[in-house]
């Protein structure tokens, strides 16, 4: 909107402006602060005045005052010396004048209104109090705090509230909950609409708006404020914005995105390196890794090199997620762009290996073992450059060695500890027990355990919780209790991982109500059950086949506002596959999803078991498909259970219900190649879709099972006995004997058609018939059988010398094969000569 008319302006008011002018006449003063908006302020009678560059003017009053109809003049002249009236208004000498001054000033803005032909109701806003004793001599300029109340004229018309600033208006967030007032006055009215002026507002009422919201984890809102002081150009409130005030609490809420909203507004020349580590640590409370290393990257693009800090947060981002080939090209670029290196990188680095060796399974025995060399490889590079090893680095290599299953050489990296002039500490002490429970020495543990407590490590509860996980194999409930008792005797206050393998070690012992009363002994102390408590008691449960209190505890975890661990998750999911309960299964997938839990490896395997055994192989193999998309890795357990699946579909095309009949007669729940709506909403929850993409009529089981077998072995996976069995009971011919009408046996074959024909079968069955009287297995199954002889999954024979092969142990169809495998090799030797 428009102005009224002003009169030709004269100087400021200040110390640089010469005598006092209308107000109405005052003219911006830019010899000071050319690199921000530069406020000047005019002390006429009961209004101060604020003319910025862009010549835009806002009127600051002392108190909110009704519109009035009148339209006088605005041009008033300065008064007595200042003095305080009735109404709390600096430098007025009458209550009269006061009044008639800001009707003049608000009916002038109400002509403004009606002409530009919008009806708005006005409304004013107390923005910051006054600080008392300050002296009436402070220049105009400086003088931000002189006045008792600062009031802005604000307009709100139907389609939202608006800040009318000489001729801009701008959309401005309002402040709603109690908690972002608090920068306010206590004055202030309760029926206004709270609003931030962007362009014109002080620089630390903008600044406490800011932080205000951050502090109370609105950071959205604190977004919207920095989002309206950057396009306002407010470089003046940007350069005094305090980053930490925003990241860290981004970091409690593990709020990524809204970290790299805020670093991205920010100009580069007002960010450092501090801002980006602080960027990297929410990324790695949030375990991110993507964009801890894009963190990594903006800083680079702005021609800047990453600090050891930084390196070493990057490097701890990789160490949590197991990624040790980006760890080590990390320490490959820090060592090329020259950056110091200190004990701080070499513990990320080992703790990285140690990470991804508790991460990889036991069939990665030796890809363990090469890690733990990398670790002990880093150590040697820390002593070649001069680098004192301190106790985390000794530390994380014990875990290490441990970790990998290597005992021996976790008690030598002690011994060298101590040849350092080294002492252990707690998490040592911690480190070596572990590492005696994963070898299963437990006495060896509890041997430990004691020389902690001799070398007076009688408060760490870390200490006491190891050895308490080290009685659970083999079990000792006995020597548990012992070791709580005698952390109860050096009051020392355990938390909800000791009770938690306490909880272990209870239900391993078959005490499941042992389990429950830890439980309540728990909260007799003040301590709340946590998300580790209620995951024990799920899987003490689970062991002790309760799978119905084992759900009870799980809604009474989901009540409480928390949710268990993927661990235990899966254990739940997989019992109640086991137990043929699809649907809960389902619901319990639906609600890890939503709880923000991301399913892993073993998740998935315990999904595809549950389709499994509800008969949903063609929504398995959906999961399947998405699995692969995720490049979640194909294990033995999961590579057997999708063999099941295509052996079962075409098991029942041999036969109604399946060959050989079943023997409860149990019928089928649905058809084949029907998804149920339980498998419909497993799809919607895993990946937003709910059908299939194929049918059961361009569905070929058996090249389906070729391709799991094929992407198995293709990973460096060795089939097992069992798994080569189904693949090789797939290949099985689909031929039944007929029973002619005389009752006897035949010795002509023929094709039974089920309930419905793959297009595998099809092809198998006109194969056979061209081979009426040849092998009952598809010609592959022989090669196949070769290949698991070469990957020594079964025993080598030789016809050219005498040789014994056990073949008891030999699934029925492997057996089978291997026996026509040898007599297809005598052919060929019989054929040569």
């Amino acid at each position: 909107m428009s102005f009224p008319a002003l009169e030709q302006p004269s100087k400021c008011h200040c110390k640089h402006g010469g005598p006092t002018k209308p107000f109405s006449a005052i003219r911006p003063c830019s010899s000071r602060h050319k690199d921000r908006l530069v406020k000047c302020h005019a002390a006429t009678n009961s209004v101060r005045v604020t003319t910025f560059r862009d010549g835009s003017i806002t009127y600051h009053f002392s108190e909110p005052a009704e519109f009035t109809q009148q339209q006088p003049e605005t041009n008033l002249q300065p008064t007595q010396p200042v003095q305080t009236d009735s109404y709390g208004l600096n430098g007025v000498s009458s209550e009269a004048p006061a009044k008639q001054h800001v009707s003049n000033v608000l009916a002038s803005f109400r002509a403004a209104s009606a002409v530009a032909g919008q009806t708005r109701t006005q409304q004013t806003i107390v923005q910051e109090a006054r600080p008392t004793g300050q002296a009436q001599n402070t220049p105009s300029w400086a003088r931000k705090l002189e006045w008792n109340k600062q009031v802005r004229i604000v307009t709100k018309n139907g389609s939202g509230t608006q800040t009318r600033n000489g001729n801009k208006q701008r959309q401005t967030p309002l402040l709603h909950s109690p908690a972002e007032q608090d920068f306010h006055s206590a004055e202030q009215p309760s029926n206004l609409d709270n609003q931030l002026d962007f362009d014109n507002a002080d620089v630390q009422l903008l600044l406490r708006a800011y932080s205000s919201r951050a502090a109370a984890g609105r950071l959205d809102a604190a977004l919207e404020v920095l989002e309206g002081v950057v396009a306002a150009g407010r470089i003046d409130v940007l350069c005094k914005v305090r980053h930490k005030d925003f990241l860290r609490p981004a970091a409690d809420h593990k709020a990524v995105n809204h970290a790299m909203r805020f670093v991205k507004l920010l100009p580069s020349h007002l960010t450092d390196a501090r801002t980006y580590n602080m960027l990297v640590s929410v990324c790695i409370a949030a375990r991110d890794l993507p964009m801890a290393l894009q963190a990594g990257m903006m800083l680079r693009n702005t021609g800047r090199k990453l600090d050891t800090f930084l390196y070493t947060s990057l490097i701890t981002a990789c160490a949590m997620e197991g990624d040790t080939d980006m760890a080590f090209r990390l320490y490959e670029d820090m060592q090329a762009d020259r950056v110091g290196t200190d004990p701080r990188v070499y513990t990320a680095l080992i703790s990285t290996c140690s990470r991804k060796i508790q991460m990889s399974d036991v069939e990665g025995r030796r890809s363990q073992l090469v890690l733990l060399e990398r670790a002990f490889g880093v150590f040697h590079d820390m002593q070649e450059v001069k680098v004192r090893p301190d106790a985390a680095v000794w530390n994380a290599l014990i875990a290490a060695a441990g970790r990998a299953g290597q005992l021996q050489r976790a008690f030598e990296a002690l011994q060298d500890m101590q040849d350092h002039f080294q002492q252990p500490d707690e998490h040592t002490f911690t480190s070596l027990i572990d590492a005696c429970r994963r070898a299963e020495e437990q006495n060896l543990a509890l041997k430990v355990y004691h020389n902690a407590l001799s070398s007076g490590c009688t408060h760490s509860m870390l200490l006491y919780a190891a050895a308490i996980a080290a009685c659970q194999h083999p079990v000792d409930l006995d020597t548990a209790m012992e070791i709580y008792g005698e952390m109860q005797a050096h009051a020392v206050q355990p938390d909800g991982q000791l009770y938690s393998s306490l909880m272990d070690v209870a239900g391993q012992a078959k005490r499941v109500d042992l389990a429950f009363d830890l439980q309540a002994d728990m909260v007799a102390q003040g301590l709340q059950p946590s998300k580790a408590t209620y995951s024990a008691l799920i899987m003490v449960c689970i062991n002790n086949e309760q799978l119905e209190r084992a759900g009870e505890v799980y809604q009474l975890t989901v009540k409480s506002g928390l949710h268990p661990d993927i661990h235990a998750y899966n254990a739940l999911i997989n019992a109640y596959g086991c137990d043929f309960q699809f649907g809960k299964a389902v619901s319990l997938t639906e609600g890890m999803v939503k709880s923000g839990t991301r399913p892993d490896q073993f998740t998935f395997t315990a999904i595809v078991a549950a389709c499994q055994r509800a008969n949903e192989a063609e929504v398995a193999f959906e999961v399947f498909r998405l699995m692969r998309q995720k490049r979640i890795a194909l294990d033995g357990t999961l590579c057997f259970i999708l063999l099941r699946l295509c052996y079962n579909r075409l098991r029942e095309e041999w036969y109604p219900g399946g060959y050989p009949p079943r023997a409860d007669g149990r019928p089928m729940q649905h058809m084949p190649g029907e998804t149920s709506p339980a498998g419909r909403r497993l799809l919607q929850v895993l990946s937003g879709k709910t059908d299939v993409l194929d049918t059961p009529e361009n569905v070929n089981w058996v090249s389906r099972a070729m391709l799991v077998y094929r992407q198995a072995v293709s990973q460096g996976l060795r089939p097992s006995l069992k798994a080569l069995d189904r693949l090789l009971a797939c290949l099985r011919l689909p031929y039944m004997p007929p029973l002619p009408s005389d009752g006897m046996p035949t010795t002509t074959l023929s094709t039974f058609k089920g309930a419905y024909t793959s297009p595998g079968h099809t092809q198998l069955a006109e194969l056979a018939q061209q081979q009426a009287n040849d092998i009952a297995f598809d010609p592959s199954a022989i090669s196949i059988l070769d290949e698991a002889v070469t990957l020594g999954v079964l025993p080598t024979f030789k016809l050219d010398i005498p040789c014994a092969v056990d073949m008891r142990q030999m699934p029925p169809s492997v057996a089978e094969v291997y026996v026509l495998s040898m007599v297809a090799s005598l052919k060929r030797i019989s054929q040569n000569k």
